[in-house]
């Protein structure tokens, strides 16, 4: 990885790197080898995702240590119903409250991603992340529209919710 990043940043010389992996936080024993380098040979700040629940003080500590200036959240619902049923993402609002707390303590700027449309989600639910959301003041809340992809469980939440058809689905498996 480093050595990409110090061919990236000798080719391109970009202002900031953003690490669009989810499990680019998960393994702490290789993040505590890699920040050193990281600062070392780069020395850029960064941007990363990570997952709530596994989000600690030493994490956002030795995040920061390394020159991390955002950190994002993947939070997708306010609901906890629909992460747990229809997006199969079993954490908590607990957890996610935590983790941003975790990063306000450290001045860790945070943004969270939230999906539309998703099948199953109700008018109170859309409310519900209002509200969830003012309460974690993230530095920004990124929106996206729920994309199908070929054979995923969620296909038949739709097809259910009467969102997608069978023609739909048709265009979707042939990735149109």
């Amino acid at each position: 990885v480093i050595a990409e990043l110090v061919w990236a940043k000798n080719r391109f010389n970009p202002p900031v790197v953003m690490f669009i992996d989810d499990v680019f936080v998960l393994n702490l024993d290789w993040l505590k080898e890699f920040v050193p380098l990281y600062q070392k040979l780069i020395g850029l700040p960064f941007i990363c995702d990570a997952h709530p629940a596994g989000v600690t003080p030493e994490l956002v500590k030795l995040l920061k240590k390394a020159g991390c200036n955002l950190l994002i959240f993947g939070v997708q619902s306010a609901s906890e119903r629909v992460r747990r049923d229809v997006l199969r993402r079993p954490e908590t609002n607990e957890q996610i409250r935590r983790a941003t707390e975790i990063c306000r303590n450290y001045n860790l700027k945070f943004t969270v991603d939230h999906i539309l449309n998703i099948p199953g989600d109700t008018i109170n639910e859309l409310v519900e992340a209002f509200n969830f959301y003012s309460q974690l003041r993230p530095t920004v809340i990124n929106t996206f529209l729920l994309t199908y992809y070929p054979s995923v469980e969620i296909i038949q939440n739709a097809l259910d919710a009467k969102i997608l058809n069978q023609f739909d689905v048709k265009e979707i498996n042939e990735g149109k």
